[in-house]
Parts: structure tokens; C-alpha cells; sequence
């Protein structure tokens, strides 16, 4: 009994192969397609890959499935065209698709989408789920208000952008984002290296390209025994303000309020002069925003910490400024304090120190600047 089943099985795969060869492969409808047809039919849409085959399994519909499309094999040749960057019309389709649906740019982030599949970045996901929080409602998705209080995280998009070529920022080269940090780190010519004599004073800051030239004929080179020694005295009290920044970082953190936050700054004409602000944020039970400007010098920034909220006795707060998580400009930390009182709602403008000597041009290259500002509340 057992053979004539397997006879009877190869037959029907047999019949059912020359069936299929006869079909004309057809274009397989999208999922919102099938779904209409299933609402319209008032019948439940079959899944055809994950069917049973069980050949007596109620759910096995050979019959009345729909042939699946074939799909089309991707040439060697396109595929080495799309991996060195010819392709350009597919790349700029590609990252035409890729973009947030907030902010509409390219965002080499964490990926974050709806249940309706909008894409959204990290920066602008966290600045939704902030501003939901700062009006007391559930957060919405952008594009179709779906509910996003619950993150969901698009890997598949984030693997994808990480292939695409960019630009270096130093000497514009073409190379895939994945690869841009070792190319920066190690091969780059324009990226910004010390002088090697930087461990006896030497300040020079350029192009690696240019630094063989410049140790070359170093002025430190000629420097006396005593011009050096003066030289490390300076570096070691820099030094020794830097850890002085960092034991007074740590006692800070002893306190019991303490609120961190990544903001985004974008720009704003206010008066005939240009500021960088942010969007309220919540602490200690106040809402707060930053606004930064440019000095004078058209090089470097400073920015002020404000409240928003009406206050009835004094708040006594020491805040600093640190770089984003995704931004690439780094920034020195450095402790401010101020007294908000009733009708001082506004602290100084304080440096925004940047440690790079391109640092303000890579701040004002991206269209928003990402900065994360921590703050701690001394009232007793």
C-alpha cells in the first residue's frame, strides 16, 4: 500500500510540473492589493509561501493559487556598476527612498518606522516622543498619526543607507558609509592631525597631507632646553584644568536631581540676527530650551540655557553642553552656573568650546545641530 501511494504522489507532481510549465508567469500583487480582494470577497487572504503541504490539510489550495511571479536575476555586470557608484540613477532612487519622513534627509542613524512602515530618524523619533511627552499626548507618527509610543527599529533600512556612497568631509571622496571612518582614520589626506612634536608645545593643527612638510621645518625644532621646559609647564596646567572639569563633573553626579537630554538646534532670524534654537524640553519640572549664536570672530559659538516656565523662588542650576550622539563636531565639556530667579528667566551667553579647528564649519554644514545638555539642580 505504501508504494502505490508514492506512485500516485509522483504522478500528481509530475502532472502538476507540466501545468506550471504551461502557465505564463504573472506579476504578483502587492500586499494592499490582496488585501482590498480579501475584504471585497469576504474571505481570508491565503498565504501561498507559508501554505501547509500537507496534501490532506484543509488549508492546501494548490488549485486555486495564483503562480508566483518570477524573479528577474540581477546581472554581474549591474551589480558591479551599483557597488562602485555608476549607477547613479538607482542611488539617487535609492536614497530618494531611504529618506526620514520627518525631516526629509539622508540620515545615517537609527531607523525607526510606524506600523504603516513611514521611516523616521533617531534625532527626529526622539524630538516626537519629546514633544508628546512636553503636551501630555501619545506620539504620533508624522505622516499618518499612527501611535509610535512603542519604537520599532528598521535594521534592513539602516544596512541599506550604510551602503550608499558619501562624500568624505575632508577630501570629498566617493567611498560607502561603512568604510568612511577607516578611510578618515587611516588613508584621508585632508584629515586634520597635530604636529608630532605636539608633546613638547608644539599648537599645529592641519591637513595630514601638509604635516610632513610642516615637522619638517617645525619651530620647535630650534626651540632652547628652556623654551621647551616653559612649553610642558603650559601643557600641564591644561591639563590640570581639564581634570580639575572632570573631579568637579564627578561630584556633581552625587546630586539627586539630574536630567540629560539630546536637542537638536536649528536656525532662526531673530531681529536681523541669526540664532540657533531648540525646542522646549522637560526638567525638573520646568520646560527649558537653548539658543546658541556665532561670536563676533564668525568662527565660534556660544549659547545660553532658558526657562520657559514661571518660576516663584530661585533655582540654582550648573549645566554643560556635550556633542550629540550623532553629530561630528566635538565639543570640550565645560561647567556653567547660573541663578534662574522669578524675573531672570535667561542665563549668560557661555562659550560652546569646540576642540577641532573646523568644528563650527562641520556645526553649521548639517542642517540641524545636535548637542546633549546636562543639567543638575543644587536647591537644597
Amino acid at each position: 500500500m505504501s508504494s502505490s501511494n508514492n506512485e500516485g504522489s509522483g504522478s500528481n507532481v509530475t502532472a502538476l510540473n507540466a501545468s506550471q510549465q504551461n502557465q505564463q508567469p504573472v506579476e504578483l500583487a502587492s500586499f494592499s492589493q490582496l488585501e482590498v480582494a480579501g475584504i471585497v470577497n469576504e474571505r481570508p487572504i491565503t498565504n501561498y509561501l507559508g501554505a501547509d503541504n500537507n496534501p490532506g490539510s484543509s488549508n492546501s489550495r494548490m488549485d486555486t493559487a495564483e503562480p508566483l511571479a518570477e524573479i528577474p536575476r540581477v546581472e554581474e555586470e549591474s551589480l558591479n556598476a551599483i557597488a562602485s557608484g555608476r549607477n547613479e540613477a538607482l542611488k539617487n532612487r535609492l536614497a530618494a527612498a531611504l529618506l526620514c519622513g520627518n525631516c526629509r534627509h539622508l540620515r545615517r542613524t537609527r531607523m525607526y518606522v510606524c506600523r504603516l512602515g513611514h521611516l523616521t530618524c533617531a534625532p527626529c523619533f526622539k524630538e516626537l516622543l519629546i514633544d508628546a511627552q512636553v503636551n501630555e499626548v501619545t506620539p504620533k507618527c508624522s505622516k499618518c498619526q499612527a501611535d509610535i509610543s512603542m519604537p520599532i527599529r528598521n535594521i534592513a533600512v539602516e544596512n541599506a543607507i550604510s551602503e550608499l556612497p558619501n562624500n568624505c568631509r575632508y577630501c570629498n571622496e566617493k567611498i560607502s558609509h561603512n568604510l568612511l571612518n577607516h578611510h578618515e582614520r587611516n588613508d584621508c589626506q585632508g584629515y586634520p592631525v597635530n604636529c608630532k612634536y605636539g608633546r613638547i608645545g608644539c599648537q599645529w593643527t592641519g591637513a595630514r597631507q601638509q604635516a610632513p612638510y610642516h615637522e619638517r621645518f617645525c619651530g620647535f625644532l630650534a626651540k632652547t632646553a628652556n623654551e621647551i621646559i616653559g612649553a610642558l609647564e603650559t601643557l600641564d596646567a591644561k591639563a590640570d584644568q581639564e581634570k580639575n572639569v572632570f573631579n568637579n563633573l564627578i561630584d556633581l553626579l552625587s546630586c539627586e536631581k539630574i536630567v540629560f537630554t539630546d536637542l537638536q538646534m536649528r536656525s532662526d532670524r531673530i531681529e536681523n540676527e541669526t540664532f540657533y534654537v531648540t525646542k522646549f524640553f522637560p526638567a525638573f519640572g520646568k520646560l527649558w530650551m537653548i539658543r546658541a549664536k556665532i561670536n563676533n570672530d564668525a568662527v565660534s559659538f556660544c549659547y545660553q540655557l532658558v526657562l520657559r516656565s514661571i518660576i516663584f523662588s530661585p533655582l540654582k542650576v550648573e549645566f554643560l553642553a556635550l556633542q550629540g550622539p550623532y553629530s561630528n563636531a566635538k565639543i570640550s565639556p565645560r561647567i556653567y552656573k547660573h541663578d534662574f530667579m522669578p524675573n531672570i528667566c535667561e542665563s549668560n551667553y557661555h562659550d560652546l568650546p569646540l576642540t577641532e579647528f573646523n568644528g563650527s564649519v562641520q556645526l553649521l554644514a548639517n542642517p540641524v545641530i545636535s548637542i546633549r545638555i546636562i543639567m543638575f539642580l543644587l536647591n537644597d
